[in-house]
């Protein structure tokens, strides 16, 4: 069974409204019925009167202070949501995208496509080459630091162009919009040839890669089966020798 606790500032403002009303209660028993010796009964009115609205004045300043501790609260609250919401959007190691919010893009990119909003979108996948061999023989977090630097390594080379994703393990997805396919192989090249001369900590690592590139889809076209085609295409480069590009323009079918 869930409870809902109040938040502190309320119980406060309830603290207040009670003090408020005793207060008034308090001050009406103790001067009411009291001969006050100066002044005419209008001035007696008057100053009791004013007395009063001085107190009702600083419970209302009270309560107004205790209404911006709530919207500080809130807005802390708001601020620590968007900070978890990130965390969670985003891989710890590398920094990227995780796998979900990269997904919405994609989607999201490929409505575009099919509405003639983006010119063109390259879907690529990167894998880091026999990475299962050094997990196994150097140990994980050795490992970790082999990721990571490759990882620097690919952002340095692709943030400029699109958004980058760790898809999952030593795998890694980038799209890349509105660029021409000669432009972006020779992206792609340049990166992968600069993972080749990264050597971190003195060990020699290298990535294949597979892109697909589409400029006009069909207005049924779904995500998955254009994973599944990048998917393929990079393990079709691993079975070649690995450290390449095999990429891949999409036949619309009318």
């Amino acid at each position: 069974v869930q409870t809902c606790a109040l938040p502190i500032y309320s119980y406060f403002k309830i603290i207040i409204v009670v003090a408020q009303s005793i207060t008034y209660l308090v001050l009406h028993y103790l001067f009411a019925h009291q001969d006050i010796n100066y002044g005419n009964d209008d001035l007696k009115h008057i100053s009791y009167i004013s007395g009063f609205l001085a107190i009702v004045f600083v419970f209302f300043f009270l309560h107004q202070n205790l209404n911006i501790v709530g919207a500080v609260d809130i807005l802390n609250l708001q601020r620590k949501k968007k900070d978890y919401q990130r965390i969670a959007e985003h891989d710890f190691l590398t920094g990227f995208y995780t796998r979900a919010p990269m997904r919405q893009m994609l989607t999201s990119r490929l409505s575009m496509l099919k509405n003639e909003e983006l010119k063109s979108i390259c879907i690529i996948l990167c894998d880091l080459d026999n990475f299962k061999n050094i997990n196994d023989t150097l140990g994980h977090i050795f490992g970790d630091t082999i990721l990571s630097r490759v990882a620097a390594s690919l952002k340095s080379s692709f943030i400029k162009y699109g958004k980058l994703c760790r898809w999952g393990g030593e795998e890694f997805l980038i799209i890349l919009e509105n660029k021409n396919a000669t432009d972006i192989k020779d992206i792609i090249e340049s990166a992968r040839l600069k993972v080749e001369k990264l050597n971190p900590e003195g060990i020699k690592v290298s990535v294949t890669f597979g892109a697909l590139y589409l400029t006009k889809i069909e207005a049924d076209f779904e995500l998955e089966p254009a994973i599944s085609i990048v998917d393929e295409l990079m393990y079709y480069g691993k079975s070649q020798g690995k450290n390449r590009l095999v990429f891949k323009n999409y036949e619309y079918k009318k």
